[in-house]
């Protein structure tokens, strides 16, 4: 089991969400840029974390008219779980979208106003769907990602709705926002970082205030308790 963006799915990393921004003009995913970065998980409150076994790479590199983001989970050296998310430059959008773990799998395509595909949840028979689309469909880990890159600045937001693939009903909205809140100076290995805190519903992660990459994220949930935390190899969160 584990948790990605926010959703808890037995077998899978990722909720296979999607997110539609309300004002989509204001995301692009042009300036990612091609990396590879490792990440710890940590679980338990603000000041008692403990790390654990599992870990994950994150992929980013380039492709035509976009880019491949894949998120590679391992259980200590074992590979558990890969998605990989084909990027639209322009918009941030998912052109194509796939998960699988030793539990669970799923698709998403879209083109042409629709979004397709399939989800095999975990003991439960594979659902399909197919429907038409008026809106570029977007993953929030990617709007993160396509946000951060962009250096917004201290008070900025957008705002958009997230659906969640493994739901009962895949395609039905959920409404979410990321504000900028204010710089913070990170510790690292390599020397202080500044960064940039943003905060999402019941996630906050953090990006380099040079580059725009993301260098860590955690859950949040009622009165403020971290739950979880992914922080990129090196590097410590505040409140860790």
């Amino acid at each position: 089991m584990a948790t990605m963006s926010g959703i808890t799915i037995a077998g899978s990393f990722l909720a296979l969400a999607v997110a539609l921004p309300l004002e989509a003009q204001r995301l692009s995913a042009a300036n990612l840029r091609a990396s590879v970065d490792t990440f710890e998980n940590y679980a338990g409150p603000a000041g008692a974390t403990v790390k654990g076994k599992s870990s994950y790479v994150r992929t980013i590199a380039a492709r035509p008219g976009g880019f491949e983001v894949t998120y590679t989970w391992l259980d200590s050296t074992v590979v558990t779980t890969v998605q990989t998310t084909w990027v639209r430059a322009s918009d941030a959008s998912t052109e194509w979208q796939h998960v699988r773990s030793a539990t669970d799998s799923a698709t998403l395509l879209t083109g042409n106003g629709r979004a397709a595909g399939w989800v095999v949840p975990q003991g439960q028979p594979a659902r399909m769907f197919d429907e038409r689309q008026t809106q570029p469909l977007l993953d929030p880990n990617v709007v993160e990602l396509a946000f951060a890159a962009q250096l917004p600045r201290v008070g900025q937001s957008l705002a958009f709705n997230t659906y969640g693939l493994y739901s009962a009903a895949p395609l039905a909205p959920r409404a979410d926002t990321m504000t900028v809140g204010k710089l913070v100076d990170l510790e690292s290995v390599n020397g202080p970082i500044k960064a940039v805190e943003v905060n999402r519903d019941h996630i906050q992660f953090w990006f380099d205030a040079t580059t725009g990459k993301v260098l860590g994220r955690h859950g949040v949930v009622a009165g403020g308790r971290v739950i979880w935390w992914h922080v990129k190899r090196g590097v410590r969160l505040p409140r860790m």
